[in-house]
């Protein structure tokens, strides 16, 4: 317990040492800090305001000078770079060590702000007491802004001295296109003094017949002799889901000139595009790169479908044996068969050609002779009696007609099992 006091006891002393000591070096005349706007009045809403921090001192610097940034709404805080610029200046005829830092951040709202402290970070090599080191905490700065002229809170703008568009696509003039194709654009919005994070985002203006995928926006920033280059990259694909003449309609993009002092806009030019039928295939391909979520579900459910009736004829082919069987089966192919064969033969007067026919055609489910198949019914006991003598007996028996063959081979309510024709084989004494 007299430990852990010790430690935060060693602790408090510590901070309020070095605390102390910053403040001492600030009233020995030995160290200042000066926190002010560098920007020229009148400060616009969206407009790049930059905050400038400077140490300086008559010793030296031991690490350089950081800056905690604070939090406030209706601010955006630009990061700040990771070093300071180091410099001179004289004081009373001393030349005296500066550290720089330079803040942007960028008012969204018009009115009156009041900036809070910001906490800077301060190490000097003191010739006497070593490196010093500790934060400061500066005044609080006070500022108003206000909107540019003939624009509001709610307009999608952005300030700038210089900007432009770029518009790229692939669309063909000559070409023919069809439902399913597409064409891409891509947008390219470049504004000097401002980060990419400041443009606003392009909305694109639906259209019925046209699906549009738009991907998250790219977002680059680059130094040109000291004033940072924003840009905003949107990469836009129209996909074509019905034929008909279609048009997208102008849009402007509108940024303020704090040069001219001055409200413009970037035109993005208007589309007309006539688009003819197309086929599934070519609807598949224009969604390939697009997320699942932006593909319309009817034609998710179409390429559903088109899978399952390939794979089914795929599964077709490879089990085409066992397929061709199975339709046999349930068709009573064989059956039909030796039907037609047997009344064929009935009629060509090929009597024991029917009758082998009509032993295959019960053959496979025979529960008795056929005999005793026909037994129960006097009529085709008699007919079946005729065609064994027809096939096998005396020739002067009257031929069978085809109606008289049919009976044999109406249905039956016996179940019948394989037999061995031998039985019948037989030849038939009168």
């Amino acid at each position: 317990m007299n430990k852990l006091l010790t430690t935060l006891l060693m602790l408090c002393t510590s901070f309020a040492l070095n605390a102390n000591t910053i403040e001492t070096l600030i009233k020995n005349n030995e160290l200042s800090v000066e926190f002010s706007i560098s920007s020229k009045p009148p400060y616009m809403v969206k407009e790049p305001l930059i905050l400038e921090v400077t140490i300086a001192t008559n010793r030296w610097f031991a690490k350089g000078t950081d800056v905690r940034l604070p939090s406030m709404p209706n601010i955006v805080f630009m990061p700040v770079s990771g070093l300071a610029v180091n410099g001179t200046k004289q004081v009373n005829y001393e030349t005296w060590a500066t550290q720089t830092r330079y803040i942007t951040i960028f008012p969204m709202r018009d009115g009156n702000y009041q900036l809070p402290a910001f906490r800077i970070f301060v190490s000097v090599n003191h010739d006497e007491l070593g490196v010093v080191e500790g934060e400061y905490q500066t005044q609080s700065l006070a500022f108003s802004t206000e909107l540019p002229e003939g624009l509001t809170e709610n307009d999608a703008y952005f300030v700038s001295s210089n900007a432009r568009i770029s518009i790229k696509d692939d669309y063909q003039a000559d070409k023919e296109y069809k439902i399913g194709e597409a064409v891409q654009k891509t947008l390219t919005v470049t504004a000097t003094g401002i980060p990419a994070m400041m443009l606003p985002e392009f909305t694109v203006k639906q259209v019925d017949g046209i699906s549009i995928y738009q991907k998250p926006a790219e977002l680059s920033d680059k130094s040109n002799r000291g004033d940072i280059i924003g840009a905003r990259t949107e990469q836009i694909t129209y996909i074509f889901e019905r034929p008909g003449n279609y048009t997208i309609p102008a849009q402007e993009i509108v940024w303020f000139n704090n040069e001219l002092n001055m409200v413009q806009t970037l035109t993005i030019p208007e589309e007309t595009w006539e688009i003819s039928g197309g086929t599934l295939l070519d609807r598949l391909r224009a969604y390939k790169a697009a997320p699942l979520s932006q593909v319309p579900k009817q034609v998710i459910l179409t390429a559903i479908i088109a899978i399952l009736f390939v794979l089914l004829l795929i599964y077709a082919f490879i089990k085409r044996k066992q397929l061709a069987q199975f339709y046999k089966k349930i068709t009573h192919y064989e059956r039909r068969q030796q039907k037609s064969t047997y009344l064929s033969a009935i009629k060509s007067n090929n009597y024991q050609g029917a009758l082998w026919a009509l032993y295959r055609y019960y053959g496979s489910s025979q529960t008795a002779t056929l005999t005793h198949l026909f037994a129960s019914d006097t009529n085709k006991a008699v007919v079946f009696k005729q065609l064994l003598i027809l096939a096998y007996g005396k020739s002067e028996e009257t031929p069978l007609s085809l109606q008289q063959a049919k009976l044999l081979i109406e249905k039956t309510r016996a179940n019948i099992k394989h037999i061995g024709f031998a039985q019948y084989e037989q030849k038939i004494k009168l």
